[in-house]
């Protein structure tokens, strides 16, 4: 069984990724146990090699499209958004003189 991650997860059988798809062996307890959870839960999908492909491609394409794009956008040039910035701990940084 193939499942693609919407969000990181910690199980028993480790640290699973969002966005990466894992090969779960039906018929190994453990495999099936974590799999039937994340299934349950909607932590993950189920997919197939083929639409992994078709995905694979798409981003190919949308990366390709980007290339074309470079030098090309809006802001000041100085590669932040123009927001204000956020510390770790959710804080907003005060300014400094």
């Amino acid at each position: 069984m193939l499942l693609k991650l919407n969000r990181s997860q910690k199980t028993e059988l480790g640290l699973l990724r969002s966005g990466v798809a894992y090969k779960f062996d039906p018929r190994d307890p453990r495999h099936d146990e974590v799999a039937e959870r994340l299934l349950e839960k909607k932590f993950a999908e189920k997919t197939t090699n083929k639409k992994l492909a078709a995905e694979a491609v798409e981003l190919e394409a949308q990366a390709a499209e980007g290339e074309g794009n470079e030098g090309e956008g809006e802001g000041d040039g100085t590669g932040g958004d123009g927001g204000s910035s956020q510390e770790p701990d959710g804080q907003g940084s005060e300014p400094t003189e």
